[in-house]
Formats: structure tokens, C-alpha cells, sequence
């Protein structure tokens, strides 16, 4: 058996060289601007990726100190009016927040208002309901209600009922009812 050889791979070799001399060019420019020897703008093909930074001067060197006085005022006068403008804003905003916050409150009222009148007109259909019932029937049910709410159906009931309901409770419970206050 022979062995076959194989060519010599010179093809990989020229392409490790080139990587290795790339390798070294960037990293000598990358060492070179870092140590302050050149900016990127000085070498001949980076330059053009790398343009030399503009610094753009703020403030120029007037000729005339009047004129910057002059300039500096006129900006102060219209940051001035732009903060009379602002605050004039911010006042109407306030007056504005003002009003819905009045607004939101009367809201609010309104909603409690037909809230509390929704349950009334519960509560009065259920008191309706307690008043057509025989009055032992009714004092049966309303032993599981509170104090308080048997105290408020029988407010809306008329006075003979509520007390023939109020009779059929144990005597000292009816009395706690009663003397709740009106």
C-alpha cells in the first residue's frame, strides 16, 4: 500500500500571512491613536473613513463688547418673555385644574345623591314587601337583620304595622329598636 501525499497547502498559508499583517496594521493604528502618535484622519486610507472632528466654536470672539452686551440682552428680554408667556400658562392650567377638580366633585355628589336614592327606593320596596306580610312572618325574617336596618324599614312603613311587627319581637331586642335614635 502507498502512500498517497497530499500537496503542501500554500493557500492556507497566504491567507494566515494576510490575516496576521491585518491583524498588525489595525492593531498598530488602534496603539498609535491610543498613544496619541497620530489621529486617524493622518493616515492616508482611514482618513477617509475617519475625517478630522470639527469643533464648532459656541461663542465667537466678538469684535465689540457692546454688541455682545446688546446680543445678551436681547436674549435676556426674550427668555424673560418666554417666562412671562409660560407663567401666564401655567396660570390658566391652574384656573383650568381648578374647575374640573370642582367639577369632579359635584360629579361625585351627584353619584352619592343617586346612590343614596337607589337604595332608598330599595329599602322602600323592601319595607312594601315586610308591610304585606303578616306581621309574625315579618318579625321572623327581620330577626337576621341588624338593629339599624330593622329600625330603617320600619321608618317607612306606616306606624300601625311597624308596631304590630315591632310586637312580635322579644321585648328587650324591640326595645334597643326603639330607642334608636331618629
Amino acid at each position: 500500500m502507498q502512500k498517497s501525499k497530499k500537496p503542501f497547502p500554500w493557500v492556507t498559508v497566504i491567507l494566515l500571512l494576510v490575516l496576521i499583517v491585518a491583524i498588525g496594521g489595525v492593531s498598530t493604528v488602534l496603539v498609535g491613536r491610543a498613544l496619541g502618535w497620530w489621529s486617524y484622519a493622518d493616515l492616508p486610507v482611514i482618513g477617509r473613513f475617519f475625517p478630522e472632528a470639527q469643533v464648532p466654536e459656541d461663542n465667537p470672539p466678538a469684535d465689540d463688547p457692546q454688541d455682545t452686551i446688546a446680543s445678551l440682552q436681547a436674549e435676556l428680554q426674550s427668555r424673560e418673555l418666554r417666562l412671562s408667556e409660560l407663567s401666564s400658562l401655567l396660570d390658566s392650567k391652574s384656573q383650568e385644574i381648578a374647575a374640573l377638580q370642582l367639577e369632579i366633585e359635584q360629579l361625585e355628589q351627584q353619584l352619592v345623591q343617586a346612590e343614596e336614592q337607589t337604595v332608598d327606593k330599595e329599602r322602600q320596596a323592601t319595607a312594601r314587601m315586610f308591610e304585606n306580610m303578616r306581621p309574625e312572618q315579618a318579625a321572623t325574617i327581620l330577626t337576621n337583620y341588624t338593629n339599624q336596618e330593622v329600625f330603617a324599614l320600619l321608618m317607612l312603613m306606616p306606624s300601625e304595622t311597624a308596631g304590630a311587627i315591632l310586637a312580635k319581637f322579644d321585648p328587650a331586642r324591640a326595645a334597643a329598636i326603639a330607642a334608636l335614635p331618629r
